[in-house]
């Protein structure tokens, strides 16, 4: 969630900008004893991908929030490696959105998926059957892999700032799509291959305004903390793979998108010697052009 660009004194400022008048959103996520991937709007946010499968963590996510409805998923199983469905008793994964008010964030809307006699289920998730800004639990074995199981629910919001990404138009993925896209990898191997930082900033310009103005910093620390200057400078070498091992998967209705592989790896990645690390921006079609977005 760290790509992002340009000072504010690069920007028009606004009354908008100055007042910094929205409502900002996060998130809390806890998990025990499994292993849970937590989505919003279909964006990947955080996991507990890891040895134990316990972990907590959460961070602005305010960028993928849009006014009127959105989507919160929970992704998870068991870590029986003979039985992913089976759980054990206290098993358990959280998602929590928290809304800022005068200073705190406070609980604004909550799933849960856990153990019921020894499977998954959604049913301790409170307000079951929605209530108020969150809609019905929906739940049920993922269509995607049938060994994980997918507990999610819509939440409705208002006053939040209309991203630039809202406003672009929906994607699907086919070759016309996929070959417009790939440029757009294709440019950015390339100014990182020349160092050029300005092309660079002007690339993830919109991304990274829009994340500065919901940190309350500047752009220019969040240019540095996306670290791709930073990793050429520490001997990384680009590398861009070949676009036909890769699809454009869409995100948030379709309004962003980028390009992955089958295991949702990027086409783009920095290397050095045996270490590979991908970057992979959300992208959006907004007035005839794709813009990194996110």
């Amino acid at each position: 969630m760290k790509n992002f660009l340009i000072t504010f004194c690069l920007l028009l400022i606004s009354i908008d900008v100055l007042a910094m008048d929205f409502n900002k959103y996060g998130f809390e996520f806890r998990t025990k004893k499994a292993y849970c991937y937590a989505q919003v709007n279909g964006v990947d946010i955080t996991n507990s991908n890891i040895v134990g499968g316990t972990a907590s963590s959460g961070y602005d996510l305010s960028a993928i929030i849009k006014n009127g409805k959105n989507t919160m998923t929970i992704i998870y199983t068991g870590m029986d490696d003979n039985d992913r469905k089976k759980l054990e008793k206290d098993a358990y994964c959280t998602l929590l959105i928290k809304e800022k008010r005068n200073g705190e964030m406070v609980n604004y809307a909550s799933l849960v998926g856990d153990s019921l006699d020894g499977l998954a289920s959604g049913k301790n998730s409170p307000h079951y059957d929605g209530l108020g800004q969150t809609g019905k639990v929906n739940e049920g074995y993922w269509e995607e892999i049938n060994l994980m199981y997918k507990v999610e629910r819509t939440f409705t919001v208002s006053g939040v700032k209309e991203w630039t990404w809202t406003k672009g138009k929906v994607i699907t993925d086919n070759g016309k799509n996929r070959d417009l896209l790939y440029k757009q990898y294709m440019m950015m191997y390339k100014m990182v291959k020349e160092n050029k930082k300005q092309a660079l900033l002007d690339f993830y310009r919109v991304a990274l305004s829009e994340k500065a103005e919901i940190d309350n910093d500047t752009i220019e620390n969040e240019w540095r903390s996306l670290g791709l200057v930073e990793m050429l400078e520490g001997g990384y070498k680009p590398n861009l793979s070949n676009i036909n091992d890769f699809k454009v998967i869409t995100y948030a209705d379709g309004k962003l998108f980028r390009l992955e592989d089958s295991y949702g790896h990027s086409p783009f990645s920095m290397d050095k010697n045996l270490e590979s690390i991908g970057f992979n921006p959300y992208f959006a079609y907004v007035d005839g052009k794709m813009i990194v977005a996110i």
